[in-house]
């Protein structure tokens, strides 16, 4: 998965490993990108700014069954998967400062897992 402006905004896309078959997933306004693949291959997490703010969403390798799992209007980035693919951690700054959360792949649970702003950046699991 990367994202490209080839087709004029910012939008996602997968291909093969030999660079056959682009295909594009996102036709939004705003940009689309910082693709994470969850650990089963079956979901991408990426960042877009469709709306106005940032946000995490979450789409399948085909382009279906997107999913906005941070619906708050703040700036949210930089997802990456739990190793057990249970959680998306990335960074938010909706307490105000920069800091580090966990949330389930359909937005149901979130928690907050820094408490020591002002930043905490570029989350990434260890498997």
């Amino acid at each position: 998965a990367f994202a490209s402006d080839r087709d004029g905004g910012l939008n996602l896309y997968v291909m093969g490993v030999d660079g056959s078959n682009p295909t594009r997933l996102t036709f939004t306004d705003g940009d689309n990108g910082a693709p994470a693949w969850s650990p089963d291959g079956s979901r991408i997490a990426y960042v877009s700014s469709r709306d106005g703010y940032y946000k995490i969403y979450t789409i399948t390798p085909d382009g279906s069954d997107e999913i906005n799992v941070t619906r708050e209007d703040t700036l949210d980035l930089f997802p990456a998967w739990s190793p057990d693919g249970q959680y998306i951690v990335f960074n938010s700054m909706r307490t105000g400062g920069m800091e580090l959360f966990a949330v389930t792949p359909d937005g149901s649970q979130m928690t907050m897992i820094t408490y020591t702003a002002p930043n905490e950046t570029d989350p990434v699991w260890q498997p």
